[in-house]
């Protein structure tokens, strides 16, 4: 599992009592859509973006507008961020100390990058993480929900702790629906998932080209 220092990346914070337009002026330089807002000890208060500055009025504090986006902590496994940017209309999550301190973000296509490298393998297909209760663990058993789907597991990672099992798959179908719905019978929880639509809207962009080309 790629460690949260590899893909965190240090950004500049928002204070809570600043006004919007000198917040505006630090999202702009910084070159990020959105940033976290932080009070006067450095804990996390929410996340601000472009959007929010241009809709608050000049006198508009950023503690007052900013979104109260989940963030995470440091030491959390790779799948809770995978998570969070699939659950939060967001492109950028704040990392936080146990403190509460903001320590960094992270940003949603680093998080795929470094999903797509724990999995190890560069095959087309979808990424899918469930969770499921440590008792009813077993292997065997997601493997052949996901076989019988007419799907290969190409890869497979679990994280375990007291309570729960997350295990995150890498299948050779692009389209996730049907493994996700297999494996909710059986239940387990969809964390996250990331099928290769890219890829389809490449093939049908090259298709509909081609097909101009003949006419």
């Amino acid at each position: 599992m790629p460690a949260m220092e590899e893909i965190m990346l240090s950004t500049p914070t928002l204070q809570a009592d600043q006004t919007c337009p000198l917040a505006l002026q630090t999202l702009q330089q910084s070159g990020r859509s959105s940033l976290p807002v932080v009070s006067t000890d450095g804990r996390y208060v929410g996340m601000l973006s472009e959007n929010d500055c241009w809709s608050a009025s000049p006198s508009d504090l950023c503690a007052d507008v900013c979104r109260r986006v989940e963030a995470m902590q440091a030491d959390e496994p790779l799948t809770t961020l995978a998570r969070l940017f699939a659950e939060q209309d967001t492109d950028t999550v704040a990392v936080m100390d146990r403190n509460g301190v903001v320590v960094g973000c992270a940003d949603r296509q680093q998080t795929l990058k470094a999903l797509s490298h724990m999995l190890a393998t560069d095959e087309m297909g979808c990424n899918i993480s469930v969770r499921v209760h440590t008792a009813d663990f077993e292997l065997t058993r997601i493997v052949s929900i996901v076989e019988q789907t007419g799907a290969k597991l190409l890869s497979m990672v679990t994280e375990r702790s007291a309570d729960f099992v997350v295990i995150t798959i890498k299948t050779n179908q692009l389209d996730a629906l049907p493994i996700i719905e297999s494996l909710e019978r059986f239940g387990y929880e969809t964390m996250f998932w990331d099928q290769k639509s890219q890829y389809i809207d490449s093939l049908r962009r090259n298709y509909n080209e081609l097909m101009k080309y003949l006419e």
